[in-house]
């Protein structure tokens, strides 16, 4: 089993620095950073999903995304309307879902009230 908080990235540093030190190129760092940095920039930015049943009025958009900011930092968001959710709000970032429609709400009793009659 993979252990999940492993971080491969100071092994790579090593093997890019010894790469570099055995051909007598170490100076050639700063360059090599700042080549990276720059592809980096380039990559698409992380997005936060926000799910809502209706369109969200100006001032609810700007309050949700202060808070969303505080807690993801200053991430792309992205505001999607799907009335199957018929009421609240589902927040996705990568695999993480925060889910707050009414319809999971539904459902979640549903289960409930068939566990309930058995």
């Amino acid at each position: 089993m993979k252990n999940r908080d492993y971080n491969p990235l100071p092994k790579l540093a090593d093997l890019i620095y010894n790469f570099l030190a055995e051909r007598g190129q170490t100076d050639k760092i700063p360059e090599l950073i700042s080549l990276l940095s720059s592809r980096y920039d380039r990559l698409p930015k992380d997005q936060v999903e926000i799910i809502t049943a209706a369109a969200l009025s100006a001032r609810d958009k700007d309050d949700l995304l202060q808070w969303l900011r505080q807690e993801f930092g200053n991430l792309r968001f992205k505001f999607v309307v799907k009335k199957d959710i018929l009421a609240g709000i589902v927040i996705k970032h990568r695999d993480k879902i925060l889910d707050l429609s009414l319809k999971t709400r539904l459902n979640k009793i549903k289960k409930e009230l068939k566990y309930e009659s058995k």
